[in-house]
C-alpha cells in the first residue's frame, strides 16, 4: 500500500474537510503538535480562566464551612470541568505557616446544599468566546467541610519585605482532576499560624468537555 501525503506547507482547513496526511521536508509522517498543548480547546471556545479580585481574599487556617475559593459544576450540568492549572498569588500582609488544600464538595451528598459565595466572571481564554458551564467562587460557603484530596501549595511566613521575593505558586494537573456535574472543587488553607491579614489570590484555568454518557 502507498500512502500519499503532503508536504507541509502551513495550510489551514476547515473542520470536516478531506486532507492528505502532512509530511515533513523530510518527507515523514508530522508527528509533533503544531500549536500549544491546549490549542484546539482553547481555539474551540471551550477553556475558560477565573480568579479572586485584585484585592485579594484572606487563604483561611482551617477546613470549615467556609472557604476563600472553589469552581462549582452545577447539578445537571452536561461538561466536565478539567482542571488546567490552579495557581496562588501573593498580595498583602503576613503568610501564615502551613499548606494549601484540595477538598471536594459533593451536593446531595447527604444533604450538602448548592454552595454559595461572591461568583466570579469567568473570562473564556479565547477572548470574546461564550460563556462558562462551571462557576467559580471566592468567599465560599458550604453545608458541611468538603473532604480533603491532597495538599498544593505550601503556606510560609512572609511579607511585602521578605527577602525571598514571593513569586506566584502554580499546579497543572494534565488533565488528571476532573470537577464532575454536582461538585465543587475547593481550595483552603491549613495554617498552624495564621499569620496577620493575609491576601492572596487563587486562580484556575479549566476546560469544559462535553459528557459522552449519562
Amino acid at each position: 500500500m502507498i500512502l500519499e501525503g503532503k508536504v507541509y506547507g502551513g495550510e489551514l482547513s476547515a473542520p470536516g474537510n478531506k486532507a492528505a496526511p502532512a509530511l515533513s521536508r523530510e518527507l515523514s509522517t508530522r508527528t509533533a503538535p503544531v500549536h500549544g498543548d491546549w490549542y484546539e480547546a482553547a481555539r474551540s471556545g471551550h477553556t475558560f480562566i477565573g480568579a479572586t479580585a485584585v484585592g485579594g481574599v484572606d487563604h483561611a487556617a482551617t477546613n470549615t464551612t467556609t472557604a476563600p475559593f472553589a469552581l462549582y459544576n452545577p447539578v445537571g450540568s452536561n461538561v466536565d470541568l478539567v482542571v488546567l492549572e490552579l495557581s496562588m498569588g501573593y498580595v498583602s500582609g503576613t503568610i501564615g505557616a502551613g499548606t494549601v488544600i484540595a477538598t471536594q464538595y459533593l451536593v446531595g451528598q447527604p444533604s450538602n446544599a448548592v454552595p454559595t459565595g461572591t461568583a466570579i466572571v469567568a473570562t473564556p481564554t479565547r477572548l470574546g468566546s461564550t460563556r462558562s458551564v462551571g462557576q467559580p467562587l471566592t468567599t465560599v460557603t458550604l453545608t458541611a467541610a468538603g473532604t480533603v484530596l491532597f495538599p498544593i501549595f505550601d503556606l510560609a511566613p512572609k511579607l511585602a519585605t521578605s527577602v525571598v521575593e514571593p513569586l506566584p505558586k502554580m499546579w497543572r494537573p494534565n488533565g488528571v482532576l476532573i470537577v464532575a456535574p454536582g461538585t465543587a472543587l475547593v481550595l483552603t488553607g491549613i495554617a498552624g499560624a495564621a499569620g496577620t491579614s493575609p491576601l492572596v489570590m487563587f486562580g484556575v484555568i479549566w476546560e469544559e468537555v462535553p459528557l459522552l454518557l449519562p
